[in-house]
């Protein structure tokens, strides 16, 4: 809670110095992804980025639930740490190395299409964002029960904000997703969601097998250097 406490101060200082950030941050979340659904997207790859230090009985997966008012994502990745924490309440400041692809900080932003206070749970924080004072990135703790967040290393839920819309939206877009996205990942080999299962298991000589509800493809991947 004073890792929480210490950083929304900071933030807080940083927006009464001027308008610059928080001019910085309206653009990002009305512009950088005009498309309300773009968030599903940054949220696997922030997943991708979570499992890069994963072991192999890491399930390497990530699980999308919808229910009809918010959309709770899970991963099996790296539990937060203080680095974390800071790296999701700022903006171009990240302890990501160049190898991951969300090394700018700015994707998770993308959920605020959506959603108002994106709540987090993991590594023992909870903490909450709140963009109706267009603040954004200033952490909130949250004393609540999580025990039903505890069984995975990283929950994320965002409460929708117009939930009838944004339900179907956000369904559409899940019902969508195509296996191929996992072919240009590094880590993430599991997507599921509301009966929706893709999977990537890695053979030999760079070939991959994909699984869409049990129908296979196999691919083959090429590298340059």
């Amino acid at each position: 809670k004073e890792i929480i406490e210490k950083i929304a101060e900071e933030r807080k200082r940083e927006f009464s110095s001027g308008p610059s950030l928080k001019n910085a941050l309206r653009v990002i979340v009305e512009r950088l992804n005009s498309q309300e659904t773009h968030f599903l997207l940054e949220l696997i790859q922030n997943a991708d980025d979570a499992l890069k230090d994963a072991d192999e009985k890491n399930l390497r997966k990530l699980t999308f639930t919808l229910k009809q008012d918010r959309l709770i994502i899970q991963n099996s990745g790296k539990p937060f740490d203080t680095n974390d924490v800071h790296d999701l309440s700022s903006v171009g400041d990240s302890h990501k190395g160049f190898d991951q692809i969300g090394h700018f900080g700015i994707g998770f932003k993308s959920v605020f299409r959506v959603c108002d206070y994106p709540e987090v749970y993991s590594g023992g924080f909870s903490f909450r964002y709140n963009a109706t004072d267009e603040t954004w990135i200033v952490p909130e703790w949250l004393d609540v029960l999580t025990e039903e967040y505890n069984n995975v290393p990283a929950t994320f839920v965002l409460p929708l904000k117009e939930p009838n819309r944004h339900f179907e939206l956000i369904k559409s877009q899940i019902n969508q997703l195509d296996p191929r996205v996992l072919l240009f990942l590094n880590h993430l080999r599991c997507i599921e969601s509301n009966g929706i299962t893709l999977i990537r298991e890695d053979l030999n000589n760079g070939t991959c097998l994909l699984t869409h509800n049990g129908k296979k493809s196999l691919w083959r991947i090429y590298q340059t250097e």
